[in-house]
């Protein structure tokens, strides 16, 4: 976290975040116990660079990664770079995690999660606004991120898949969450 801090355009700031978030870590042990790694370290850095409420469990880390990318904090600095409303890039991406999760996969090409969520949508939006919101989560977004070389796209993390699954969970109540508590990729 110093480190990350350490090449901040001003030092002093930079060396105050870093105290702030240790601090912060310090007093909720529930998040630091998952701030283990790059990943979610990261996601706590850039959350503090937007000046954005530190989190103090990991659903609400995950959760503002999510309004990060999805554009929520891109107001406060005037900018607009997406089309797609910001309800729709979250069904997108909690349904197509779901997807990939329900067939035990973290990546698939692009043309298949466009096609899925054509699917999913059929009747629910207009085609074009869920092609653009596919789109738009990988570039500018970065929720979809290339998994591999032969250009497959997946969420990044298992973690942050297994997040935007668990979303999917909670908002469709269609779904027997019995019936996937037997397979292991569902107990995380």
């Amino acid at each position: 976290i110093s480190q990350w801090f350490a090449c901040a355009e001003d030092p002093v700031s930079g060396k105050e975040r870093a105290k702030a978030i240790i601090t912060h870590l310090r007093g909720n042990r529930s998040i630091a116990e998952i701030i283990t790694n790059p990943l979610n370290a990261t996601i706590l850095c850039v959350l503090a660079e937007n000046d954005v409420q530190l989190p103090e469990r990991e659903v609400h880390l995950y959760r503002e990664r999510m309004r990060l990318l999805l554009g929520a904090y891109d107001r406060h600095k005037d900018v607009r770079r997406l089309q797609s409303h910001p309800d729709l890039l979250d069904k997108v991406a909690f349904k197509l995690a779901f997807f990939l999760h329900s067939h035990n996969s973290r990546q698939e090409a692009m043309s298949d999660l466009e096609a899925e969520a054509l699917r999913i949508f059929e009747g629910r939006a207009k085609p074009d606004a869920v092609r653009i919101a596919v789109q738009e989560l990988a570039d500018p977004c970065n929720v979809f991120v290339p998994m591999n070389f032969q250009g497959d796209y997946g969420f990044g993390h298992l973690r942050f898949q297994e997040y935007l699954a668990a979303c999917e969970l909670a908002a469709n109540r269609n779904v027997n969450l019995s019936d996937l508590l037997y397979y292991d990729w569902w107990r995380g």
